[in-house]
């Protein structure tokens, strides 16, 4: 069983696309072509016979035959290759900036793109890293003070500590009726310097 043959209107629809003649127009633009190659060889062969007849003076009229017989093939082979470029030349517009986009502009683009991210990456891993380093001064600092309050803290608790005791052991011996030469304690130089003051005294130790 033979498959069933494409009506007219696809066989027209089809053959519009195809190429006619040796200057390569689709059939559907056959008319424009012919009507743009009419006008412009017109127009051509107006200006050579106006300016070869009036304008052209001192050539016997065999010579401005033959210049116009030259002239008309040259405007002819001009005015088709006009015709032809007027239609076709959008279309050859558009497939050379295609071509120029994809080898040459889109590249850039994506160049310009990649070295914009790298200058973003960059940009971020520096802030991380002097975050980082503000972050560690800082806290170091912080960590500095801290702690040399805190051992000031525990170095009075101590010299406290040791007066208590001292303290202790001299009303002990007091109380026994007994001598208590033992010196009190002794303040270290950093806490002589930093308060001037020694520790405060046990209430038993002012009222003497």
């Amino acid at each position: 069983m033979r498959a069933e043959e494409p009506g007219i209107g696809q066989n027209y629809a089809l053959s519009r696309e195809d190429r006619d003649s040796i200057w390569s127009v689709t059939r559907g633009r056959r008319a424009l072509y012919f009507g743009l190659f009419t006008i412009y060889a017109f127009a051509g062969i107006g200006f050579l016979l106006w300016y070869e007849i009036f304008e052209r003076k001192g050539d016997t009229w065999t010579e401005t035959i033959f210049s116009i017989t030259q002239g008309i093939g040259v405007t002819i082979v001009g005015a088709a290759g006009l015709a032809l470029l007027t239609i076709e030349g959008p279309k050859t517009v558009m497939v050379v900036a295609d071509y120029i986009t994809e080898r040459w502009l889109n590249p850039l683009k994506e160049r310009r793109r990649r070295e914009a991210e790298q200058r973003q990456q960059q940009a971020h891993e520096e802030g991380l890293a002097e975050g980082h380093a503000e972050g560690l001064a800082e806290g170091l600092a912080e960590g500095h003070a801290v702690g040399r309050v805190e051992g000031r803290v525990e170095g009075q608790a101590r010299i406290q500590a040791a007066w208590e005791a001292w303290n202790e052991r001299r009303l002990a011996a007091e109380a026994r009726g007994e001598s208590f030469g033992e010196p009190p304690p002794e303040l270290p130089a950093e806490q002589t310097q930093d308060d001037g003051d020694p520790p405060p005294r046990t209430s038993s130790t002012e009222g003497e």
